[in-house]
């Protein structure tokens, strides 16, 4: 995966989140698997509540393309997720409870900074570092 030293794409909403670019960055530089990804989804539901990711289905593709990081249908509550990065996962994830169809405007930059700040916790790298060790 190529490492990424940007603060924000064009028209990816990120400019209305208040995550630091720095944190942003290297969460977009922080390789993850589909098993991170999966357990990442059961912590949000069953340990924060956050009900609206319960039928999220999460999928990694094997094609990684430069125009296209990630996609995401709010209808069907499908991620796709072409760079396997951190970031780009919270990035999809945001737009199934704002909709896809409201774009990249405040409420998709708020949840966004909601979902970062739900990575970044101490409880969320506890259970990342057991699945890294394979404890989980």
């Amino acid at each position: 995966m190529k490492v990424l030293s940007h603060k924000d794409m064009i028209c990816t909403g990120e400019s209305w989140s208040r995550t630091p670019p720095q944190l942003r960055i290297q969460m977009n530089n922080q390789k993850i698997s589909e098993k991170t990804g999966g357990i990442f989804l059961w912590f949000l539901v069953k340990e924060k509540g956050l009900v609206c990711f319960k039928e999220t289905g999460l999928f990694f593709s094997s094609r990684q393309t430069r125009r296209r990081w990630g996609t995401a249908n709010s209808g069907t509550n499908r991620i796709t997720l072409y760079r396997h990065s951190a970031w780009m996962l919270l990035h999809e994830l945001a737009h199934i409870p704002v909709g896809v169809e409201k774009g990249h405007g405040w409420e998709f930059g708020e949840t966004l900074d909601i979902l970062a700040k739900v990575w970044l916790s101490e409880e969320w790298q506890v259970i990342l570092e057991a699945v890294k060790g394979g404890d989980f």
